[in-house]
């Protein structure tokens, strides 16, 4: 069965107070759960979800073309977090198979969980500092095209504003410009501003060629 498993590390965890650090390992798992009662049809695996080392935490998701929107949504929630300084985290997706070679979920392997630490390993250990995500899968071929195409989204994503990250977050879990400007009290010419600064039609475009690749790719 192919699946998708993502593996993410807080970027800078040693710079929150242990007071901050706490919260922000609470809030994400909180997080976590809003994201799969919101994305049902990514088919997360709840029990998959694991502090694996220090501040990194891993997850599986049962239809891997979803796994970018996934992620994103959970992010965002996370950048928002009140707390001294924006945490953000980077993640590496992999997909493939997954096979148990004991009884319980912590002890699954397989080429999935392989792919997903090699993705993170790229971000990790590249030159460029602000990389947040990377994405391995069994071809070769999409491989060379999500390389190319997810440093791009990093760019949008790192330049976004709080209040762009808040205004997008409405956006993906369907609320419109008019009822995002309703709930934030703004008008819905500042939203619409602020969601074309941030290029989010560009994002979103690149969001479905993710998702498109990807289930044609498995």
């Amino acid at each position: 069965m192919m699946i998708a498993v993502l593996t993410c590390d807080i970027i800078g965890s040693r710079f929150f107070s242990n007071k901050d650090r706490a919260l922000l390992q609470k809030s994400i798992r909180e997080f976590f759960d809003v994201t799969c009662r919101l994305f049902p049809q990514a088919k997360a695996d709840v029990i998959s979800f694991r502090v694996t080392a220090g501040d990194e935490f891993q997850f599986s998701l049962l239809e891997p073309c979803y796994s970018y929107q996934f992620l994103l949504h959970l992010r965002l929630q996370t950048s928002l977090l009140k707390v001294d300084r924006m945490p953000l985290f980077r993640c590496g997706i992999g997909t493939g198979e997954r096979s148990v070679e004991g009884q319980t979920s912590y002890e699954m392997d397989g080429t999935a969980y392989y792919r997903s630490r090699q993705a993170l390993s790229a971000i990790s250990d590249s030159a460029v500092n602000d990389r947040l995500t990377s994405i391995v899968t069994p071809n070769e071929q999409l491989n060379k095209y999500l390389s190319g195409l997810l440093p791009l989204l990093d760019i949008f994503e790192n330049e976004w504003s709080m209040r762009q990250r808040e205004f997008i977050l409405h956006q993906m879990e369907g609320r419109n410009v008019m009822d995002t400007a309703v709930e934030i009290d703004t008008s819905h010419q500042n939203v619409s501003k602020a969601l074309k600064t941030a290029n989010w039609d560009e994002f979103k475009a690149g969001i479905e060629l993710i998702q498109g690749f990807i289930k044609d790719a498995t």
